[in-house]
């Protein structure tokens, strides 16, 4: 490819790979692409927790029990995203509809990270705990 080539493939797909490349502050962005960035960034901070309570839920959970939590998180993702896809798309597209996608993700994410805890710190004796130390 030339390097006009190249230059006109950044051109276009530059805001597909980097939307998000200038510094926000969230507490004052006022343009809807700002909030959409915004909304993806706390859908971010949310996902990381998420993985870090995972990987602590699994390193507690039996190595049979493993396949069937994975099993488990992957069925409930593809739930995440339907669920989400169905509120946001309530907004009938336009430009808010990608903030509200974020936020659904970000707020159903921050809940199962709440249940993901739960079932790593669960008491001992709780019989229905399945991250009893192995």
């Amino acid at each position: 490819m030339t390097r006009c080539t190249h230059a006109l493939i950044a051109l276009l797909l530059g805001p597909t790979l980097m939307p998000f490349a200038h510094a926000l502050d969230c507490k004052t962005a006022l343009t809807q692409a700002d909030m959409n960035a915004c909304a993806y960034e706390d859908f971010l901070a949310a996902n990381a927790a998420q993985a870090a309570s995972i990987k602590a839920l699994e390193t507690r959970l039996k190595t049979s029990d493993r396949s069937r939590w994975r099993s488990a998180q992957k069925a409930w993702i593809a739930w995440r995203t339907a669920q989400c896809s169905f509120e946001s798309g309530t907004a009938s597209g336009g430009s808010v509809r990608e903030m509200l996608r974020w936020q659904c993700v970000t707020r159903q994410t921050q809940a199962r990270t709440t249940s993901i805890e739960r079932l790593s710190t669960c008491p001992e004796g709780d019989l229905v705990c399945p991250a009893r130390k192995p």
